[in-house]
């Protein structure tokens, strides 16, 4: 389930001592504010303070009450060019208090600064002991590197369950992109984790995929096999589009670009297992798995799959029912550090074969849209929070203090404590021995 940016906004804002309630005849310069008619015997009550309408577009969120009409609850602004839609919220703000201007800094710092504990797979490239993090862009330094695990999965890809959306439920997952004219969206319901990705395709054919890294695909066709070991790609899948639907792998070959295809996916509306294989050569590279929606279409994809293995899917069926988690992850020696300001692991003992790094880092929240995003519902009481701690910490003339300052030592509290919450290592607590009687 998630929360609107918008009701973490409210939320914050009552706790400030603002008003909300519903909206009535709206006009490009005037508003009923139906909670408050007839309530104060006092037209000059509220002329002055600030009213926001966080439905509206830009320009039209924030107003001074120029004109406060008790006895029909009517506040009279300077002109909208975005009416504010009847029944929508309205937020009437003291004006000692702060504007929205403000509490949109606030936000975006308490984003910068909450963070979470993040799980990043990394494909291993064989014989490699350096493996450098630039593609955990978000890393602040080898410090914020808090475990390094290990694991057999021969799976190439990052968030092959979908489960990981750090931009919100409407980009694409981690790791992934999306190209043509379409959308996707993350839903409830997937076969290896809560969410799958729903693909749309507006017009025309639209892909969502994800490539390996540079060094595992020259490893793949530079290597000195006799034989070259295929690479398979699978999708689970659930489709009511009758031939639009189908997984491929995508590459270069000697710069030029080149699709397989699994078959096109049933319209069952159901999951469904599709598969393909390719057999390199030592003149491709770029490899991506990727799955495309023609035009008008729509799929759920619940699991992605890339690997190079002697069994194809149908035949590993350990990984096409499980995925990487049939394989256990292990801690391994290393060592994180940072050159050249590049954190980097090296690691003790060079991996000899394919597999995955697990990179457990904290990662702090993406900067969202607060009129337009959502975030998991239990997100928004920190969220709400931060931004509270970071907007009362600025004191302003003739505030009511006495109330801010109450609010800010409870929001500093519950904000610290998410913090240590949200940021988890990986590996068992310590054994405790216990004596229970004797002596």
């Amino acid at each position: 389930m998630a929360t609107s940016i918008k009701t973490i906004y409210e939320r914050a804002a009552r706790k400030m001592g603002s008003i909300t309630g519903k909206v009535g005849g709206p006009t490009s310069t005037n508003v009923v504010l139906k909670s408050l008619i007839g309530t104060t015997g006092d037209n000059a009550q509220y002329a002055g303070d600030l009213l926001w309408f966080l439905d509206s577009d830009a320009g039209s969120r924030e107003r001074i009450m120029t004109q406060w009409v008790d006895g029909s609850g009517v506040a009279i602004f300077a002109p909208l060019s975005d009416l504010p839609v009847a029944d929508s919220t309205f937020i009437l703000s003291p004006r000692e208090n702060y504007t929205l201007g403000e509490m949109d800094e606030a936000f975006y710092k308490a984003c910068r600064d909450t963070w979470r504990t993040y799980r990043m797979v990394v494909p291993v490239t064989p014989n490699f002991r350096y493996q450098v993090l630039n593609n955990l862009s978000w890393l602040e330094g080898a410090g914020r590197v808090d475990a390094v695990f290990r694991s057999d999965s021969p799976l190439m890809l990052h968030n092959e369950d979908f489960s990981l959306w750090q931009d919100g439920p409407n980009e694409a997952p981690d790791s992934y992109s999306l190209e043509g004219d379409g959308t996707v969206t993350r839903i409830s319901g997937g076969v290896r984790s809560l969410y799958a990705a729903r693909v749309t395709s507006t017009s025309g054919t639209v892909r969502l995929v994800q490539g390996i890294p540079a060094s595992l695909s020259q490893w793949i066709t530079r290597r000195t096999f006799p034989v070259y070991i295929p690479i398979r790609a699978a999708a689970w899948a659930a489709t009511g589009d009758s031939s639009k639907v189908r997984v491929f792998i995508r590459y270069t070959d000697n710069g030029v670009t080149n699709y397989v295809y699994t078959s096109y996916f049933d319209a069952l509306n159901r999951p469904v297992f599709n598969n393909v294989n390719l057999t390199p050569t030592a003149s491709m590279d770029d490899f991506e798995w990727g799955i495309e929606v023609e035009d008008g279409a729509t799929v759920d994809v619940s699991f992605a799959g890339l690997m190079q293995n002697t069994l194809d899917f149908n035949g590993a069926y350990q990984i096409k029912d499980a995925g990487s988690q049939f394989y256990k992850e292990y801690q391994v020696n290393d060592v994180v550090r940072n050159v050249g300001g590049q954190p980097m692991i090296e690691y003790m003992n060079y991996p000899a074969t394919w597999g995955q790094s697990i990179i457990y880092t904290r990662r702090q929240f993406p900067y969202y849209d607060p009129y337009a995003d959502n975030v998991e519902d239990q997100y928004a009481e920190i969220l709400e929070a931060g931004m509270l701690v970071y907007l009362l910490q600025a004191q302003k003339p003739n505030q009511d203090r006495a109330r801010l300052d109450r609010v800010l030592a409870e929001m500093t509290s519950i904000w610290n404590r998410r913090n240590t919450n949200q940021l988890d290592l990986p590996v068992p607590r310590p054994p405790v021995q216990a004596i229970i009687g004797g002596i």
